[in-house]
């Protein structure tokens, strides 16, 4: 019983033993990688500084065993300043900024204009009357279509307002002519001297009355 918990502990210290050892060697061999890598890049880097002044001595009149070498790196070179170059270029680049709509014109007003409306009694006259012949009320210019305005009235009355009928205001009497009366001929404004028709109360130019 004895023997056989010896060889149990034994085995069991011989285990420990190879698993400890496998890991030192572990760590020993990449320590030594870790030397061997650094030599290798050192070699590299001698070899390549070799080359830079190997190039940088002969590339004019390299050797004929070099030659082809010195040419690739020389047609390499002239690729890599034309490269730089565009890329300057796009760097430089403006956007295509995207044209910007005009807004749609309005249409003008017309400046001339169709009709002089009376806002008081609601008469229409030519465009070239500056006052109404009726009441001599300043004309309103009207541009296009035109509504006549009702005609103001104290008497006037709508049927919300006033069970009340309409009343009218009786015409006035037609003036008799006398010999006295100027014709429609020979009749002109006082204040303007503009001639003026028969019946005409007011002056269409000055709004005087006549």
């Amino acid at each position: 019983m004895s023997m056989f918990i010896d060889k149990l502990s034994a085995n069991v210290t011989n285990a420990g033993k190879i698993v400890s050892q496998k890991v030192k060697n572990m760590s020993d061999a990449s320590s030594l990688t870790s030397a061997q890598n650094t030599e290798k890049r050192n070699v590299q880097d001698t070899l390549m500084e070799i080359g830079r002044l190997y190039f940088e001595r002969h590339k004019n009149n390299p050797n004929a065993e070099f030659s082809q070498q010195v040419a690739s790196i020389l047609t390499s070179e002239k690729r890599i300043a034309e490269l730089q170059a565009e890329i300057e270029a796009v760097r430089a680049r403006e956007p295509e900024l995207v044209p910007v709509p005009e807004a749609p014109k309005t249409p003008q007003p017309q400046k001339t204009p169709t009709a002089m409306v009376c806002m008081q009694c609601g008469r229409t006259y030519a465009a070239n009357v500056s006052n109404c012949q009726n009441c001599g009320q300043q004309l309103v210019p009207q541009y296009g279509s035109f509504q006549k305005p009702q005609p103001v009235s104290e008497n006037w009355y709508t049927p919300e307002q006033s069970a009340e009928p309409e009343k009218t205001i009786p015409a006035a009497p037609a003036e008799e002519k006398t010999d006295a009366q100027p014709s429609a001929a020979n009749r002109f404004c006082a204040y303007c001297g503009k001639p003026c028709t028969q019946g005409q109360i007011f002056c269409a130019h000055c709004g005087k009355k006549l």
